[in-house]
């Protein structure tokens, strides 16, 4: 009797063992692979003088093309829905001395900025700076090796503005802000971090001349320009509010029959103080920098624009933004 029970017993512990050990063994290949991968990292020096923004539109192009999917939409640039393995991600390295930078931490697929790494070790190690609704997948992948520290806000607008105590409306973009917001940053305790706005300030900054000004061409002509109209903030926030539907606009307007000419149904751009109905590709061609990956489902949307005028659609864009 006491035989069989010693057998049943290490019976179960080789079936426990089978369980547990494959669960603990992917979590270690994950964390394995991440900090194997080197993602591909764009450069922008910050520079003053006669042209401060000297660069600025390489850079974005170089950007673009670190993210770009292989085909065309209308001859626009696309991200990937699926990135290759080990362009999941792309590093930003924000320089304002030689020795002296900042790396955004960004997601190829739909260029959402989740972290920060500043060139200081605290403790002897690096520290990553996640936003507070990164998810963990980018947690896991990006900055292998560092400290991981979460803010107390997220990404999106609803919650990164009042925590910057600017609108994207109000803030100015430029050379020496981003500058200036950097070094806000770098090199600070977290204690230091966790008062006051300046962090997020510094991710509003950095997110509208990094990742939304390679979405949006106009609005990276128009901080080239130094424009502070508020003509062109109304439209810069309206269109990054409907980047996706535009996006899909597009790609539906590239599969139709007449290619790449009109958009239908009707797709209506509007924020507080701008709108625009787009019925034409060539009305919103030359405003796009990047496009977001084709959506499958963008059919489905399709036809809840034509039953409501689009309505749902811009609630849930207002939502997710």
């Amino acid at each position: 009797m006491k035989a069989l029970t010693a057998a049943r017993w290490i019976q179960w512990c080789i079936i426990m063992v089978v369980v547990i050990v494959p669960i603990t063994a992917t979590t270690t290949e994950d964390e394995a692979v991440g900090k194997k991968l080197s993602y591909t990292t764009v450069t922008f020096e910050l520079k003053y003088g006669v042209e401060p923004l000297k660069g600025y539109s390489s850079f974005l192009t170089r950007l673009r093309n670190a993210v770009e999917a292989p085909t065309r939409a209308c001859g626009l640039q696309f991200t990937r829905k699926v990135p290759l393995t080990g362009k999941q991600y792309v590093l930003v390295d924000l320089k304002f001395s030689n020795t002296q930078w900042v790396t955004l931490g960004i997601d190829a697929k739909d260029l959402y900025v989740w972290a920060y790494q500043d060139n200081v070790k605290y403790n002897g190690k690096f520290r990553a700076n996640f936003l507070g609704d990164a998810p963990q997948s980018a947690k896991n992948s990006l900055f292998p090796g560092s400290t991981k520290r979460t803010t107390r806000f997220g990404g999106n607008y609803n919650s990164l503005e009042p925590a910057a105590g600017v609108t994207r409306n109000n803030i100015v973009l430029g050379t020496q802000n981003l500058d200036g917001a950097i070094k806000r940053v770098y090199g600070k305790q977290e204690g230091v971090l966790n008062q006051g706005k300046d962090e997020a300030k510094f991710f509003l900054i950095a997110i509208q001349m990094v990742a939304e000004a390679a979405r949006f061409k106009f609005m990276e002509q128009g901080i080239v320009k130094g424009d502070k109209t508020t003509a062109f903030k109304a439209k810069m926030v309206a269109f990054q509010n409907d980047w996706d539907p535009i996006s899909q606009a597009i790609h539906r307007a590239e599969a139709a029959a007449r290619k790449c000419t009109t958009i239908s149904p009707t797709l209506v751009i509007s924020n507080t103080g701008y709108r625009q109905e787009v019925n034409r590709v060539d009305a919103v061609k030359n405003d796009m920098g990047l496009l977001k990956y084709k959506s499958i489902g963008s059919s489905v949307v399709n036809s809840i624009l034509a039953d409501d005028g689009g309505s749902s659609l811009e609630f849930l864009e207002s939502a997710v933004l």
